[in-house]
């Protein structure tokens, strides 16, 4: 080949297929298939045939890394506002859930269910609650009480009243104060008085006297005076008051009888409420069992019951072979009595009205009640009344259903 002499000739290289590795291999864009693709190798250096010019590369990329950064931000920014409002929608929910079992804790009311004997099952609503005494907190309203003793079940109704206590007392049997009547007594005189006596080797005291709590069997009696001893065997049959008289010999020292004594007399005393009746401290006897010898004279005499918490004094005076009636003054209570449906009231074998029976003012101690009803028949059940609060009787003479 030949080449001129004076001009200078510059071969161009030749275009090479251009590959993505490359470092300045751009193109735009790259997610369009079907977009033109403008292929531009980045120059290292100057083209004779261009001037000197970057291609702005480096730019597109700065503006690229800054969109990818913007985005993040804005991703992150919207991610903790709503994580924000997520944990103030639970603060609201958690608040307003307590505030709201509160409110439904507040309707509430106390159940408490007493039985003669204890230990009897309760059932609230059919389901079993505990045993007696049972203090329990239920919903406010009408409430089914069953309470089971052995083979006996006795239903109260009651109406749960919002923080207020609701009381229920069943009775299976008689209280453990009327138990002592089961024991006997025995009065024991003699002439002349104030031997001394022993039963079944046990000193009682100086005639007359009253023995109490005497179980039912034999006993040995023995009465000594001046003039000598006379034993005796007695029989003592449950709940029955005896009385016993015994004469002792005539003094040998003295050849003149001694004068006989006056006769004791009696008092008897005129409440239904079981007291025991002390003179300075001894046991005289107890109401209930018949009247009580003292001798003539002045007596100041102590009434006592102490699950009343009853403590009364009073002076009586005696005359031989009289009786003499004491009413001490008791304090007085309350009594309200409702049935289901509805039963006419006897307390202690007197009639006063039908249910509801509410106020009744009665002496403190234990009464009987007998509620009747034409269809459902009768109940009866016992109640204590005292100074400090309403006694309360509550009973469902409707049949339960028999549970299979």
């Amino acid at each position: 080949m030949r080449f001129a002499s004076q001009g200078r000739v510059s071969l161009r290289p030749p275009i090479t297929k251009l590959s993505a590795s490359e470092p300045w291999f751009h193109s735009w864009p790259q997610d369009d298939q079907h977009a033109v693709v403008h292929l531009r190798p980045e120059p290292a250096g100057i083209d004779e045939f261009s001037s000197e010019q970057p291609y702005p590369a480096a730019a597109a990329a700065v503006r690229g890394e800054a969109s990818v950064w913007n985005d993040w931000a804005r991703d992150e920014w919207a991610f903790r506002i709503v994580t924000t409002i997520a944990v103030l929608e639970a603060v609201i929910l958690i608040a307003a859930g307590i505030s709201l079992s509160g409110i439904l804790r507040a309707a509430t009311g106390t159940i408490l269910v007493d039985s003669v004997p204890a230990a009897a099952e309760v059932r609230i609503d059919g389901s079993v609650a505990g045993l007696t005494p049972l203090s329990i907190t239920a919903e406010a309203g009408r409430r089914t009480i069953e309470v089971r003793h052995q083979q006996h079940t006795q239903t109260l109704t009651l109406t749960v009243v919002r923080g207020e206590t609701s009381h229920g007392l069943v009775q299976f049997a008689a209280p453990a104060q009327s138990r002592v009547d089961a024991s006997a007594e025995i009065q024991i005189t003699s002439e002349p008085a104030a031997a001394q006596v022993a039963i079944d080797g046990v000193m009682r005291g100086a005639t007359p006297v009253v023995v109490p709590d005497l179980t039912p069997g034999s006993h040995a009696v023995s009465v000594r005076g001046i003039s000598g001893q006379v034993n005796r065997s007695i029989e003592v049959a449950a709940g029955r008051p005896q009385t016993l008289h015994v004469l002792l010999p005539a003094s040998s020292a003295s050849p003149a009888r001694p004068a006989r004594p006056a006769d004791p007399g009696w008092i008897s005393v005129g409440v239904s409420t079981a007291l025991r009746v002390f003179e300075g401290g001894r046991f005289v006897g107890a109401t209930g069992a018949g009247p009580i010898a003292l001798s003539p004279g002045v007596h100041d005499l102590e009434f006592v019951n102490e699950g009343l918490g009853l403590r009364l004094r009073q002076r009586v005076s005696v005359q031989s072979d009289k009786t003499t009636t004491v009413t001490p003054s008791l304090p007085r209570g309350s009594l309200a009595i409702t049935a289901e449906p509805w039963a006419a009231v006897w307390v202690n074998d007197e009639r006063v009205g039908e249910t509801p029976v509410g106020n009744l003012s009665l002496p403190v101690g234990q009464y009987e009640v007998l509620l009747r009803h034409p269809e459902f028949g009768e109940r009866r059940t016992r109640v204590r009344v005292t100074a400090d609060a309403v006694a309360r009787v509550n009973v469902d003479l409707r049949p339960r259903p028999e549970t299979p």
